[in-house]
């Protein structure tokens, strides 16, 4: 997003007009880049801790998280800490019990991070959505801010949601069917048309 003529990605008149405002006000919106393997584990974490928490307040308890963890955020030193410690974290007992089912899907062999790339958007929902405590939501925001896919619209974000009804004054009343196909008129850079919403809410 650094260059001019990436100002015009978007056919949709309405998407192209809050990119180019976001980009003036706010600056361009850095690139992603798909991360390592070895940080699949931790990135999942963090979705979870921060499911349903303020921007503010989310990384605050993944920072006390991580001091809890020593900074070892692997499998076996998340089963191995102690509920209360992370309780004393400000994590909830059901983010601690979803925490650990993560690290056991992980360190069994359920889950391989070194597969997962190769998998499409929809194969790595499924899977990583039999992990009890990991939701389409949390995988949809792993997908775009850690596998760094560009074709992800998480119908069921509510800042999504609130971004769409303002810059396309639709009723609150709308439907998730109804903003998934909106956002069909984005691909096939819906996780691109996402990050601007997202960012717009800051123009407010």
């Amino acid at each position: 997003m650094n260059k001019p003529e990436q100002l015009s990605f978007f056919s949709d008149k309405v998407m192209a007009q809050l990119h180019d405002k976001v980009v003036l006000q706010l600056g361009p919106l850095s690139e992603l880049q798909p991360r390592d393997p070895e940080e699949y584990f931790w990135e999942l974490c963090e979705s979870i801790l921060g499911q349903q928490l303020s921007e503010k307040v989310a990384p605050q308890i993944v920072a006390r998280v991580k001091n809890v963890l020593k900074n070892q955020l692997e499998p076996t030193v998340v089963l191995a800490t102690e509920d209360q410690a992370l309780r004393a974290a400000g994590v909830s007992f059901a983010k601690i019990s979803y925490l650990k089912n993560v690290a056991q899907a992980w360190q069994s062999g359920t889950v391989r991070p070194d597969q997962l790339a190769s998998f499409t958007d929809e194969e790595i929902i499924a899977q990583l959505t039999q992990i009890k405590g990991v939701g389409r939501w949390t995988v949809e925001m792993f997908l775009i801010f850690t596998l760094a896919r560009p074709d992800v619209f998480s119908a069921g974000d509510y800042g999504l949601k609130r971004a769409i009804l303002q810059a396309y004054s639709l009723p609150a009343d709308i439907k998730p069917a109804q903003l998934s196909e909106l956002a069909g008129s984005w691909q096939p850079r819906r996780s691109l048309a996402s990050r601007v919403l997202w960012k717009s809410l800051e123009l407010l």
